[in-house]
């Protein structure tokens, strides 16, 4: 409806991948979408949930069979599982989620050795725990603080990334307070610490691809949580100016209202193609940070700009929360946010476009 049918046909997934998808929309059907406003009201989903994302296979898609994975070297599986989360309002889970299956167990996968790698890892391929992503700025001579890291507060280990290094926080060696973000309110969060004695002992992990791919990764998934909770503002949006009626007539019906939504909807079909063609690109193992860098930039914008539209078409129901396009709103904002810790996309963009020294 609200996407062009080139933008549609362009999407970069198989029959495989299909099937994937709508079993996670059964899922996020029944076991999501009904609960989802209790569990903002919670400090996020419960730890079951991930269990039970575990028990159907859901989490380790790319993670060897030998640790309990699916053993498919596939991120689109999990693109495919982190929109279907997007598009019902879950922009926290799908967040988390993305950093926990799309980030941090194919990291973790590619250079597992140790039994106690082993055992994260099969502890979160089951969904036994989940292996939060947090980036953080920290020296070896300093503690290591990060706050509203997503999945923290269900996690028996993380995955820091500094400036110069990927790092293993086992929980013995860290501490974890529940945290309450603006949005992102279905996910649950926590804030963790390591103290500065113990930031040499963390274990690094060297043959990740370093600091660099894994903030190519968190920019990539980034862009594909905004670009489908923007579509998501946008149907919302859709649905109520064409059920709200003013002095008798449909909002819809008002030359303004389609001028704005049509704007909105355009942006989002050129986001939702480019962010298509960085998702291809990484199947294929050639997207770059770049890349990775305009789609992060492109798709906030594009999401700022949907749950923008969106909320002034509501009016004053649109700052009401039984309203989802509020909840929206919020979880904007809160992507926003966290893209202040994945360094400077601009920055990089600048360097790599244009040719600026670092």
């Amino acid at each position: 409806m609200i996407a062009s049918s080139v933008a549609r046909s362009a999407r970069p997934f198989d029959g495989d991948h299909d099937a994937f998808r709508e079993s996670v929309r059964r899922f996020t059907a029944a076991e999501v979408a009904p609960v989802l406003e209790a569990w903002r009201s919670h400090h996020g989903a419960p730890a079951t949930l991930f269990s039970e994302l575990g028990k159907h296979g859901f989490l380790g898609t790319m993670v060897p069979e030998e640790y309990g994975g699916g053993g498919v070297d596939d991120i689109r599986f999990v693109v495919a599982l982190v929109e279907e989360f997007a598009g019902v309002g879950a922009t926290g889970l799908a967040r988390c989620l993305a950093l926990h299956a799309g980030v941090a167990l194919p990291l973790l996968a590619r250079v597992a050795s140790a039994p106690d790698h082993r055992r994260t890892l099969e502890k979160a391929v089951s969904g036994a725990s989940v292996l939060p992503v947090a980036a953080a700025r920290a020296a070896e001579e300093s503690p290591l603080r990060v706050q509203l890291v997503a999945g923290a507060s269900y996690a028996d280990a993380a995955v820091a990334v500094t400036d110069d290094a990927v790092l293993l926080v086992p929980s013995d060696l860290c501490t974890s307070e529940v945290s309450r973000p603006l949005g992102g309110l279905d996910s649950p969060h926590g804030d963790l610490s390591v103290d500065s004695a113990d930031v040499s002992r963390l274990p690094r992990l060297r043959d990740a691809g370093g600091t660099a791919l894994v903030t190519r990764d968190l920019r990539f998934w980034h862009a594909v949580v905004a670009t489908e909770a923007a579509h998501r503002a946008l149907r919302l949006t859709v649905d109520y100016v064409g059920a709200r009626k003013v002095f008798g007539t449909a909002l819809s019906s008002f030359e303004n209202t389609r001028n704005r939504l049509a704007e909105v909807a355009a942006r989002l079909a050129l986001v939702r193609l480019y962010v298509d063609s960085c998702i291809a690109a990484h199947a294929e193992g050639t997207l770059d940070a770049e890349s990775a860098s305009v789609a992060m930039m492109e798709a906030g914008a594009a999401h700022d700009l949907a749950v923008d539209q969106g909320l002034q078409l509501h009016g004053g129901y649109g700052y009401m929360r039984e309203y989802p396009i509020s909840a929206a709103f919020a979880d904007a904002h809160y992507l926003r946010g966290q893209e202040q810790v994945f360094g400077n996309a601009r920055r990089a963009v600048a360097e790599a476009a244009l040719g600026f020294e670092a």
